[in-house]
């Protein structure tokens, strides 16, 4: 899996960090924040925990377990271990110990007597302050993007036959030009860094808050989500809703029409004839499977309209062609801000925290959800209802 995660957000420039101007978050924390974060701020925010790996690169424990991800998340309040235990109403010893677990997963770590964590914390301040996003290189990369647009479109009929090229603009403009088929590239040639190595494995690892009633994901990212079923089909999403109530990767065992008690199993089963029954849809044919699922997933719209895609066979090597293509001018671009971004992130609580790379990819997210914005607006990308484009990649043969 090239970006497993996440759920996905997203300049460059010669200005200085200091007077880069910050572009406004999509939907999370549009207005000012009131004041400072306090630690009782820390303890009722809401966060997501989002990971950037391959394979079994993940942490050493189930940070989303047991108040894990909340310590860490209180951890960089500033606050003394004794007001983050007082905030998890733990006793002394049982705080000890999961703060022992997670020194030993490499997640946490004392600095002075204190506790730091090792994972990027994102919160309304510190993303304000020290993850600033130019709008003026912003738009220097929705330009290389907008010049790539007639290709696209040649592109998209190639890769996904019979859909038009509006409804795959979300995953061909951003998701394959920024995000899932370039992020391995803009690692390598950008920062020439392996991910964190943290107890064995490699990842990067963020706890990102969430504004209060925000529909989108935290920060408003775009990520991608992919997940392989039976017969070797593949279901994916893209976009920055990406809940139980449009996904079909994590939604809920009722949506799918099982019981409660069905396993990982009978799931997967139930995914992969939803997903051929859409297929046979899309040719014209008629399913006899109950296609409701789809339905309320947003497969199928109110109409009728098929908004699911499907993919070619051989479709991940055409974006891959296009996203090599477009590599060059875009990799050189970023690393011209490489400067401004290492003295920012020096001035930072995540100099602390995280290594630079790791900063570097976090801000990333954000850099290239301004940028899917900023295409989203001028009318380049088509939001599909939701937020979000699911797409399917059959074995060869049978799409």
């Amino acid at each position: 899996m090239r970006h497993a995660f996440i759920a996905g957000l997203a300049l460059f420039g010669s200005a200085s960090v200091a007077a880069c101007a910050a572009v406004p978050p999509s939907g999370d924390f549009a207005r000012p924040a009131q004041g400072p974060m306090t630690i009782a701020d820390y303890a009722s925010a809401e966060f997501e925990t989002k990971f950037i790996s391959r394979g079994n690169n993940f942490p050493a424990v189930n940070v989303n377990q047991e108040n894990r991800a909340r310590l860490l998340f209180l951890a960089a309040s500033g606050a003394s271990a004794g007001e983050i235990r007082a905030q998890l109403g733990m006793d002394e010893a049982a705080f000890d110990a999961r703060v022992q677990e997670l020194i030993d997963a490499e997640l946490l770590r004392r600095v002075d007597g204190e506790l730091s964590p090792r994972v990027a914390v994102m919160t309304r301040d510190s993303v304000a302050a020290h993850m600033r996003v130019d709008p003026d290189l912003v738009a220097a990369a929705a330009d290389f993007v907008i010049d790539a647009a007639d290709d696209a479109q040649d592109v998209s009929a190639v890769a996904a036959p019979g859909f038009d090229a509006s409804s795959v603009s979300l995953l061909v403009l951003s998701n394959v030009l920024l995000d899932n088929w370039q992020i391995n590239a803009v690692e390598r040639d950008v920062l020439h860094a392996e991910r964190p190595l943290r107890a064995g494995a490699r990842y990067y690892m963020a706890l990102m808050q969430k504004a209060d009633g925000a529909e989108t994901e935290a920060f408003g990212i775009y990520g991608n989500n992919v997940s392989r079923y039976m017969s070797g089909v593949v279901v994916s999403i893209y976009g920055n809703n990406r809940t139980p109530k449009h996904n079909i990767i994590n939604t809920s065992r009722q949506t799918l029409g099982l019981a409660e008690n069905a396993n990982r199993e009978q799931r997967h089963a139930r995914i992969t004839e939803l997903a051929y029954a859409y297929d046979e849809l899309r040719r014209g044919g008629s399913p006899t499977v109950d296609l409701t699922p789809l339905k309320t997933l947003g497969w199928i719209g109110p109409g009728g309209e098929l908004r699911a895609v499907v993919l070619a066979a051989g479709a991940s090597g055409v974006f891959s062609d296009f996203a090599e293509r477009f590599r060059p001018a875009y990799v050189e671009l970023l690393g011209a801000e490489l400067p401004a971004l290492r003295a920012a992130y020096a001035a930072s609580p995540f100099a602390r925290q995280i290594t630079f790379e790791e900063y570097f990819m976090w801000w990333y997210h954000l850099f290239y959800t301004a940028v899917t914005d900023t295409l989203i607006a001028n009318g380049r990308i088509a939001l599909p209802p939701g937020g979000n484009v699911s797409y399917i990649m059959f074995p060869s043969g049978d799409e």
